[in-house]
């Protein structure tokens, strides 16, 4: 009796397999998830904050115009009736990263300020902060398209809401362009405010000046991040590994939210990091976060 033949016939559609997932995985990373914005509600009691200062704020990161793979018009119409109806929006950094991409940074927030006026039926409050790619796009042309469009550049300033909520802004941490103790100055004592700055290890010295909110991003949730694992980001620098993830963050009372941004750098792609988009409702203390 003959034996069988072909007997490891099979074992060639192991590596056939893996590389068929790899494609798909790659495939997705490049074209779904870039555009998957995932719109995040948060309740967020703040400190000193009276109900006549209650607001919501959109909060917006890492634009990065120049890799993103909305449509300009494509990136109001994801956000939702609730972000676009908020009065306040703020944006954390890195708009563009090259010269060339100064344009596209108007063409994408032009037409979300004016959907957020319209559907909010009111002057829109915005506010920015430099990130570490803005500098190498040109800070000076940055500026004009931000002033074109109404957007306050908070660089180690302040300033104030309706309500007395104010909202401060440093220079971007990565270069060590930040002031905060400058910046917080700013605020009259006793006033609830906000600080805005692109990257997240400022959170330390942030919750130790009694900062009682910080927004920030910079680290793109890892951008691409397998199994949990976030090694392959792209955002780095000195005290940012902690805060990878993104999401909340928190050091005694002092809460940190980081936002996974809108876009992407270095590469294109996004794995298990969804571009998000944040609304959160500032409030008088009553409790916990709540969100969803």
């Amino acid at each position: 009796m003959s034996r069988p033949r072909g007997g490891h016939s099979g074992l060639w559609l192991l590596p056939a397999t893996a590389v068929g997932l790899a494609a798909v995985a790659l495939g997705w990373a490049r074209y779904v998830e870039p555009r998957l914005l995932e719109v995040s509600t948060w309740e967020v009691p703040l400190e000193g904050l009276g109900p006549e200062g209650e607001t919501t704020v959109l909060h917006l990161s890492d634009l990065h115009a120049g890799s993103l793979s909305l449509k300009p018009q494509e990136l109001a119409s994801m956000l939702g009736p609730e972000a676009l109806a908020a009065p306040v929006l703020c944006l954390t950094g890195d708009f563009c990263d090259r010269p060339a991409e100064v344009s596209q940074v108007e063409a994408f927030l032009a037409p979300l300020l004016h959907a957020m006026a319209v559907h909010g039926g009111r002057a829109v409050r915005a506010f920015a902060v430099w990130g570490n790619h803005d500098r190498k796009a040109g800070l000076s042309a940055l500026s004009e398209v931000l002033s074109r469009l109404g957007v306050t550049l908070l660089h180690n300033a302040a300033a104030e809401l309706d309500g007395g909520l104010w909202v401060v802004g440093v220079g971007d941490p990565t270069t060590r362009a930040d002031r905060i103790e400058q910046a917080i100055a700013a605020v009259p004592p006793g006033r609830p405010f906000v600080l805005l700055a692109h990257n997240p290890s400022i959170f330390p010295r942030a919750a130790a000046a009694g900062v009682p909110l910080t927004l920030a991003g910079h680290t793109h949730g890892g951008q691409v991040r397998i199994l949990g694992v976030d090694r392959l980001t792209v955002a780095g620098g000195r005290g940012v590994r902690p805060y990878h993830a993104g999401g909340w963050y928190r050091r005694g009372g002092q809460a940190m939210f980081v936002s996974r941004g809108v876009g992407t750098t270095f590469l294109p792609v996004r794995l298990g990091a969804r571009p998000e988009a944040a609304v959160l409702r500032l409030c008088a203390e009553r409790g916990a976060f709540a969100g969803g």
